[in-house]
Protein backbone atom coordinates (compact mmCIF):
# COMPACT_ATOMS: atom_id res chain seq x y z
CA UNK A 1 0.00 0.00 0.00
CA UNK A 2 1.85 3.50 -1.26
CA UNK A 3 1.87 5.87 1.30
CA UNK A 4 1.30 9.82 0.19
CA UNK A 5 3.89 12.00 1.51
CA UNK A 6 3.10 14.82 3.63
CA UNK A 7 4.36 18.12 3.80
CA UNK A 8 5.56 19.67 7.27
CA UNK A 9 3.79 22.74 8.41
CA UNK A 10 4.88 24.73 11.28
CA UNK A 11 2.04 26.32 13.39
CA UNK A 12 2.93 28.85 15.57
CA UNK A 13 0.15 29.98 17.82
CA UNK A 14 0.75 33.66 19.74
CA UNK A 15 -0.87 35.09 22.35
CA UNK A 16 -1.82 38.20 21.37
CA UNK A 17 -0.14 41.18 23.18
CA UNK A 18 -2.84 43.56 24.02
CA UNK A 19 -3.64 39.65 26.34
CA UNK A 20 -0.13 38.51 27.52
CA UNK A 21 3.31 41.28 26.07
CA UNK A 22 5.04 44.56 27.22
CA UNK A 23 2.32 47.20 28.11
CA UNK A 24 -0.50 44.68 28.14
CA UNK A 25 -3.36 45.13 30.82
CA UNK A 26 -2.19 42.11 32.45
CA UNK A 27 1.34 43.02 33.33
CA UNK A 28 0.49 46.83 34.11
CA UNK A 29 -1.81 45.31 36.46
CA UNK A 30 0.05 42.44 37.80
CA UNK A 31 3.32 45.22 38.64
CA UNK A 32 1.43 47.55 40.46
CA UNK A 33 0.18 45.04 42.34
CA UNK A 34 3.89 43.61 43.47
CA UNK A 35 4.76 47.58 43.81
CA UNK A 36 1.55 48.05 45.52
CA UNK A 37 1.88 45.18 48.45
CA UNK A 38 5.89 45.41 48.77
CA UNK A 39 6.15 47.42 51.89
CA UNK A 40 2.97 45.17 53.36
CA UNK A 41 5.00 42.19 52.31
CA UNK A 42 8.59 43.75 53.79
CA UNK A 43 6.20 43.70 57.35
CA UNK A 44 5.38 40.06 56.83
CA UNK A 45 8.43 39.24 56.91
CA UNK A 46 9.99 41.28 59.41
CA UNK A 47 7.36 39.36 61.94
CA UNK A 48 9.95 36.78 62.62
CA UNK A 49 7.67 35.67 66.06
CA UNK A 50 4.97 36.57 67.91
CA UNK A 51 5.46 37.30 72.00
CA UNK A 52 2.68 39.66 72.95
CA UNK A 53 -1.08 39.93 71.80
CA UNK A 54 -0.18 43.10 70.29
CA UNK A 55 2.16 41.26 67.87
CA UNK A 56 -0.63 38.39 67.28
CA UNK A 57 -3.40 41.33 66.57
CA UNK A 58 -0.78 42.69 63.97
CA UNK A 59 -0.03 39.06 62.23
CA UNK A 60 -3.74 38.61 62.19
CA UNK A 61 -4.29 42.06 60.49
CA UNK A 62 -1.31 41.19 58.21
CA UNK A 63 -2.53 37.70 57.47
CA UNK A 64 -5.99 39.42 56.47
CA UNK A 65 -4.48 41.23 54.06
CA UNK A 66 -2.06 38.64 52.65
CA UNK A 67 -5.85 36.58 52.04
CA UNK A 68 -7.23 39.65 50.47
CA UNK A 69 -4.11 40.05 48.33
CA UNK A 70 -3.84 36.62 47.39
CA UNK A 71 -7.47 36.83 46.41
CA UNK A 72 -6.91 39.81 44.10
CA UNK A 73 -3.67 38.54 42.35
CA UNK A 74 -5.73 34.52 41.66
CA UNK A 75 -8.44 36.45 40.26
CA UNK A 76 -5.77 38.35 37.84
CA UNK A 77 -3.96 35.31 36.09
CA UNK A 78 -8.14 33.97 36.08
CA UNK A 79 -8.58 36.44 34.08
CA UNK A 80 -5.81 36.16 31.76
CA UNK A 81 -5.57 32.41 31.51
CA UNK A 82 -9.35 32.47 30.66
CA UNK A 83 -8.72 34.43 27.56
CA UNK A 84 -5.81 32.11 26.86
CA UNK A 85 -7.99 29.07 26.93
CA UNK A 86 -10.25 30.84 24.43
CA UNK A 87 -7.66 30.75 22.11
CA UNK A 88 -6.64 27.31 22.75
CA UNK A 89 -10.50 25.97 22.26
CA UNK A 90 -11.04 25.78 18.34
CA UNK A 91 -7.36 24.09 18.10
CA UNK A 92 -8.28 21.89 20.49
CA UNK A 93 -11.52 21.27 19.27
CA UNK A 94 -9.90 20.45 15.46
CA UNK A 95 -7.40 18.52 17.36
CA UNK A 96 -10.58 16.30 18.58
CA UNK A 97 -12.47 16.34 15.42
CA UNK A 98 -9.21 15.44 12.99
CA UNK A 99 -7.31 13.08 15.42
CA UNK A 100 -10.28 11.22 17.20
CA UNK A 101 -11.74 9.41 14.14
CA UNK A 102 -8.42 8.12 13.03
CA UNK A 103 -7.42 6.93 16.19
CA UNK A 104 -10.80 4.80 16.78
CA UNK A 105 -10.75 3.67 13.07
CA UNK A 106 -6.60 2.39 14.19
CA UNK A 107 -8.27 0.60 17.12
CA UNK A 108 -10.86 -1.07 15.42
CA UNK A 109 -8.90 -2.40 13.12
CA UNK A 110 -6.58 -3.65 15.93
CA UNK A 111 -9.76 -5.64 17.05
CA UNK A 112 -9.88 -7.15 13.65
CA UNK A 113 -6.26 -8.49 13.41
CA UNK A 114 -6.77 -9.45 17.22
CA UNK A 115 -10.04 -11.45 16.32
CA UNK A 116 -8.41 -13.10 12.99
CA UNK A 117 -4.86 -13.69 15.24
CA UNK A 118 -7.12 -15.59 17.93
CA UNK A 119 -8.63 -17.73 14.84
CA UNK A 120 -6.24 -18.22 12.99
CA UNK A 121 -4.80 -19.61 16.60
CA UNK A 122 -7.37 -22.06 17.71
CA UNK A 123 -7.43 -23.26 14.21
CA UNK A 124 -3.57 -24.27 14.44
CA UNK A 125 -4.52 -25.56 17.79
CA UNK A 126 -7.66 -27.67 16.48
CA UNK A 127 -4.91 -28.86 13.68
CA UNK A 128 -2.32 -30.21 15.97
CA UNK A 129 -4.16 -31.61 18.48
CA UNK A 130 -6.08 -33.80 15.41
CA UNK A 131 -2.60 -34.48 14.31
CA UNK A 132 -1.39 -35.69 17.41
CA UNK A 133 -4.36 -37.59 19.05
CA UNK A 134 -3.78 -39.77 15.01
CA UNK A 135 -0.47 -40.58 16.20
CA UNK A 136 -0.48 -41.87 19.29
CA UNK A 137 -3.79 -43.82 18.28
CA UNK A 138 -0.95 -45.09 15.67
CA UNK A 139 1.29 -45.84 17.91
CA UNK A 140 -1.22 -47.73 20.20
CA UNK A 141 -2.43 -49.63 17.70
CA UNK A 142 1.25 -50.40 16.33
CA UNK A 143 2.38 -51.30 19.85
CA UNK A 144 -0.90 -53.76 20.22
CA UNK A 145 -0.05 -55.49 16.88
CA UNK A 146 3.47 -56.12 18.47
CA UNK A 147 1.99 -57.45 21.52
CA UNK A 148 -0.75 -59.46 19.45
CA UNK A 149 2.06 -60.45 17.26
CA UNK A 150 4.49 -61.58 20.19
CA UNK A 151 1.62 -63.48 21.88
CA UNK A 152 0.74 -65.59 18.44
CA UNK A 153 4.19 -66.71 18.31
CA UNK A 154 4.65 -67.33 22.31
CA UNK A 155 1.58 -69.49 21.62
CA UNK A 156 3.33 -71.78 18.39
CA UNK A 157 6.80 -71.76 20.37
CA UNK A 158 4.47 -73.42 23.31
CA UNK A 159 3.25 -75.96 21.22
CA UNK A 160 6.38 -76.88 19.76
CA UNK A 161 7.52 -77.81 23.06
CA UNK A 162 9.09 -74.77 24.19
CA UNK A 163 7.64 -73.82 27.17
CA UNK A 164 10.50 -71.51 28.65
CA UNK A 165 11.05 -69.33 25.49
CA UNK A 166 6.98 -69.11 25.30
CA UNK A 167 6.93 -67.58 28.24
CA UNK A 168 9.83 -65.13 28.07
CA UNK A 169 7.98 -64.13 24.68
CA UNK A 170 4.81 -63.80 27.07
CA UNK A 171 6.81 -61.20 29.11
CA UNK A 172 7.70 -59.70 26.49
CA UNK A 173 4.59 -58.61 25.01
CA UNK A 174 3.30 -57.54 28.29
CA UNK A 175 5.84 -55.12 28.82
CA UNK A 176 5.17 -53.78 24.95
CA UNK A 177 4.63 -49.92 25.50
CA UNK A 178 3.16 -47.27 22.45
CA UNK A 179 6.40 -46.00 20.92
CA UNK A 180 7.39 -42.35 21.83
CA UNK A 181 6.47 -39.97 18.92
CA UNK A 182 7.64 -36.53 19.17
CA UNK A 183 3.89 -34.12 19.14
CA UNK A 184 3.24 -32.39 16.11
CA UNK A 185 3.35 -28.56 16.36
CA UNK A 186 3.09 -26.85 12.76
CA UNK A 187 3.77 -23.64 12.05
CA UNK A 188 2.06 -20.52 12.54
CA UNK A 189 0.77 -18.30 10.56
CA UNK A 190 3.07 -15.50 9.31
CA UNK A 191 3.00 -12.39 10.85
CA UNK A 192 2.33 -9.35 8.25
CA UNK A 193 4.63 -6.71 8.01
CA UNK A 194 4.10 -3.60 10.31
CA UNK A 195 2.28 -5.68 12.85
CA UNK A 196 3.61 -6.21 16.25
CA UNK A 197 2.18 -8.64 18.59
CA UNK A 198 2.16 -8.26 21.93
CA UNK A 199 0.17 -8.74 25.13
CA UNK A 200 -1.52 -6.63 27.89
CA UNK A 201 -1.83 -8.25 31.18
CA UNK A 202 -4.21 -7.19 34.24
CA UNK A 203 -5.79 -9.00 37.07
CA UNK A 204 -9.42 -9.46 38.96
CA UNK A 205 -9.65 -10.08 42.29
CA UNK A 206 -11.58 -13.03 43.01
CA UNK A 207 -10.93 -13.10 46.43
CA UNK A 208 -10.22 -10.24 48.92
CA UNK A 209 -10.46 -12.11 51.74
CA UNK A 210 -7.71 -14.48 50.76
CA UNK A 211 -5.97 -11.29 49.33
CA UNK A 212 -5.75 -9.50 52.56
CA UNK A 213 -4.47 -12.86 54.90
CA UNK A 214 -1.85 -13.09 52.19
CA UNK A 215 -0.25 -9.91 52.75
CA UNK A 216 -1.11 -10.58 56.63
CA UNK A 217 0.98 -13.64 56.12
CA UNK A 218 3.75 -12.11 54.31
CA UNK A 219 2.99 -14.34 51.35
CA UNK A 220 1.84 -11.13 49.14
CA UNK A 221 3.44 -7.63 49.52
CA UNK A 222 1.31 -4.87 51.25
CA UNK A 223 1.40 -2.71 48.05
CA UNK A 224 -1.49 -5.54 47.01
CA UNK A 225 -3.97 -3.29 49.25
CA UNK A 226 -4.66 0.29 49.20
CA UNK A 227 -5.95 1.94 51.95
CA UNK A 228 -8.32 4.59 51.07
CA UNK A 229 -6.72 7.44 53.43
CA UNK A 230 -8.55 10.21 51.41
CA UNK A 231 -12.51 8.25 52.37
CA UNK A 232 -10.75 7.53 55.93
CA UNK A 233 -9.45 11.80 56.46
CA UNK A 234 -13.24 12.70 55.06
CA UNK A 235 -15.06 10.61 57.60
CA UNK A 236 -12.64 11.68 60.13
CA UNK A 237 -13.72 15.86 59.15
CA UNK A 238 -17.17 14.75 58.90
CA UNK A 239 -17.51 12.15 62.17
CA UNK A 240 -14.40 14.37 64.61
CA UNK A 241 -14.45 12.93 67.68
CA UNK A 242 -16.82 10.36 66.90
CA UNK A 243 -14.81 9.09 64.61
CA UNK A 244 -13.64 5.57 65.25
CA UNK A 245 -12.75 3.18 63.03
CA UNK A 246 -10.29 -0.27 63.91
CA UNK A 247 -7.00 0.30 63.79
CA UNK A 248 -6.75 4.16 62.65
CA UNK A 249 -6.32 6.88 65.15
CA UNK A 250 -7.91 10.20 64.87
CA UNK A 251 -5.49 13.24 65.10
CA UNK A 252 -6.41 16.44 66.23
CA UNK A 253 -4.03 19.42 64.51
CA UNK A 254 -5.05 23.06 66.18
CA UNK A 255 -5.47 25.66 62.32
CA UNK A 256 -5.67 29.28 62.60
CA UNK A 257 -7.42 30.90 59.58
CA UNK A 258 -7.98 34.61 58.48
CA UNK A 259 -10.89 35.84 57.66
CA UNK A 260 -11.26 39.12 55.31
Amino acid sequence: MATTGTQETAIVLRVPTEILGPGSVYESRRLARIKEFAPILAAVEALKVIASQEDKEQAVKLGQLLLVESKERTALFKSVKTQIDDIKKPILADEHKDVDPLDAQKKRLEGLCVTYNQEQKRLKDEADRKANEAIQKQALEDAERRRNELLDFAAEVELSGKKEQAENLMEEAVSVEPEYVPPVVTQAAPKTQGEVEKFTYSMTVVNRNELIQAVLDGKAVEQCIIINESYLNSKARLDKEGFHVPGCRLNRAPKVNFRS
